[in-house]
C-alpha cells in the first residue's frame, strides 16, 4: 500500500493527555533527513565496495604513499591544513610523495574509470551532508549528479561477471536432427501449365 494511503486508512496513536505534542518537535529528525541519510549511506556503500576491491582504504582520513610504495598509508582521521602544508614541504611531491582524503584516493587513477565515479560519489555524500541547509536549488542538483553517478556505479557492478555460476555437462547428449532434403536444382518441382 502506499504510504501516504496506508496512513490515511491507518488507526491514530493514543496520545498521552498530559504530554504536549509540540514540546521537542524541532529536535526530532524528518522523514525526508531519515531517507536522504539512508540514500546517501546506500551511495558511500556502493563506492565504498568499489574502493575494496581495487584494494583502496575505506576508513575515513588522511592517507600518504611514499615513493615506490603500492599502498596508502593511514595518517590521521583529520589533518588541519597547516599540517598538510608541513607534510608536504618535508616530503615533496617530486620526491615522489602523494597525500590525500580517502574520498579523494580514486580521483588519482584516471586509467580506472569505476575507481574516479566511486570517488566523485563520496566526495558528493560529503558535500551534501555538509550543506544541509543550502540553497534548494544547488543542492538539487548535486543530488542528481550524484544520483547519475550512483546508478552508473550500480550499473557496472552490475555487468560483472557472477563468480557463483557453475556449468556442468549433459549426461546425455541430445539426438541431432536430420535435416531435410532439399531438392536438387535439376528436379523439376514446379508444375506445369
Amino acid at each position: 500500500m502506499a504510504g501516504w494511503l496506508s496512513r490515511l486508512f491507518s488507526r491514530p496513536r493514543l496520545e498521552e493527555p498530559d504530554s504536549d505534542p509540540f514540546e521537542a518537535a524541532g529536535d526530532r529528525p524528518t522523514v525526508e533527513a531519515d531517507a536522504l541519510d539512508g540514500l546517501l549511506a546506500e551511495i558511500e556503500q556502493a563506492a565504498l565496495s568499489i574502493y575494496a576491491r581495487h584494494g583502496l582504504p575505506t576508513t575515513p582520513g588522511d592517507y600518504r604513499r611514499g615513493p615506490g610504495e603500492d599502498g596508502w598509508v593511514f595518517l590521521a582521521e583529520r589533518l588541519t591544513p597547516d599540517q598538510k602544508f608541513a607534510l608536504a614541504l618535508e616530503h615533496p611531491r617530486e620526491a615522489g610523495w602523494r597525500f590525500a582524503a580517502r574520498n579523494d584516493l580514486g580521483a588519482g587513477d584516471s586509467n580506472i574509470p569505476e575507481l574516479v565515479q566511486a570517488s566523485a560519489a563520496l566526495s558528493g555524500c560529503a558535500w551534501l551532508r555538509a550543506r544541509r541547509g543550502a540553497a534548494p536549488a544547488e543542492t538539487l542538483s548535486a543530488a542528481l549528479r550524484l544520483g547519475a553517478l550512483w546508478r552508473d556505479m550500480t550499473h557496472a557492478q552490475a555487468l560483472l561477471p557472477d563468480t557463483s555460476l557453475t556449468l556442468t555437462a549433459v549426461d546425455k547428449p541430445a539426438r541431432a536432427r536430420k535435416k531435410a532434403a532439399l531438392p536438387s536444382p535439376s528436379s523439376k518441382s514446379d508444375p506445369e501449365p
